[in-house]
């Protein structure tokens, strides 16, 4: 669970390394149901690369929509396809 007392400034995300959460929201829901929103998706690969959006329910923040983009990640010779939660905002 994020620290309420860190101000959001400290979060700001650089597009240089991917994030584009610049509402905050992201940070404030909590990482199992990221994960959860991320199994909905279909397989991630480089054909999936375009943007996918999940609407789930945080016990804290209500419905929440969550933008997942697929990522390559690489460790040494290895490399597989991941969805990366960049984006979130709260569903009225």
């Amino acid at each position: 669970m994020p620290n309420p007392s860190i101000p959001p400034q400290h979060f700001t995300p650089d597009p240089a390394n991917g994030w584009s959460d610049r509402n905050g929201w992201l940070m404030r829901i909590p990482g199992d149901v990221i994960a959860a929103g991320s199994k909905g998706l279909p397989a991630a690969s480089a054909a999936a690369a375009s943007p996918r959006e999940i609407e789930v329910d945080s016990p804290d923040l209500g419905r929440v929509r969550i933008r997942y983009e697929a990522k390559q990640f690489r460790h040494h010779r290895s490399s597989y396809w991941g969805w990366h939660a960049v984006w979130a905002e709260r569903v009225a």
